[in-house]
């Protein structure tokens, strides 16, 4: 079960080209709990642990949903499970996290740092996500960029209309 998360680390593209057809859900799931602790680990309950993973998998389902929808609209073939099983492995950079916030508190400048280190995981994430969706929708580069960043543009999309309104609500209620 873990060697796939081991091969996962080491070489991407070979462990999708061997293991792209098996179900990975324990693999998966094992990852989204160990993120989903991490999370968590200030105020560490049974119930917090399910509430954070159940919240994390509503993300990366609808993230996929929406990469899914536009992939199908662009003629690509459906690959629903398989992508949400292996978009799930590719949040593992996300477990390092942990060891930048605690050595943040060593020393100041580790501290400095962070937001450096925070980037080139959040850009390894991005790579590995983007990886996936090219290997399963066997789509260019630039294709899978897009395919990555729609539900992105959606999110930040509805985040500054709901604001724009809430802003215009506001005003229209303090002038009156």
């Amino acid at each position: 079960m873990l060697t796939i998360l081991y091969r996962f680390i080491l070489t991407p593209k070979m462990c999708l080209l061997l293991n792209s057809n098996q179900p990975i859900w324990k693999v998966s799931t094992l990852l989204l709990a160990l993120i989903a602790s991490f999370f968590i680990a200030g105020s560490f309950s049974v119930m917090g642990l399910v509430l954070c993973m159940i919240a994390m998998f509503v993300a990366v389902f609808l993230q996929v949903a929406v990469i899914e929808f536009v992939a199908q609209s662009m003629d690509y073939p459906s690959r629903f499970l398989s992508v949400i099983q292996w978009y799930i492995l590719s949040l593992y950079p996300l477990c390092v996290i942990p060891i930048f916030l605690s050595l943040s508190k060593i020393s100041v400048w580790i501290a400095s740092q962070q937001l450096l280190a925070m980037i080139f995981v959040l850009g390894g994430v991005v790579t590995l996500q983007v990886g996936v969706i090219r290997f399963f929708y066997s789509c260019s580069l630039a294709r899978g960029i897009l395919l990555w960043a729609v539900p992105f543009l959606i999110f930040w999309g509805l985040v500054v209309s709901v604001s724009i309104g809430m802003v215009s609500q506001l005003g229209g209620f303090l002038l009156s």
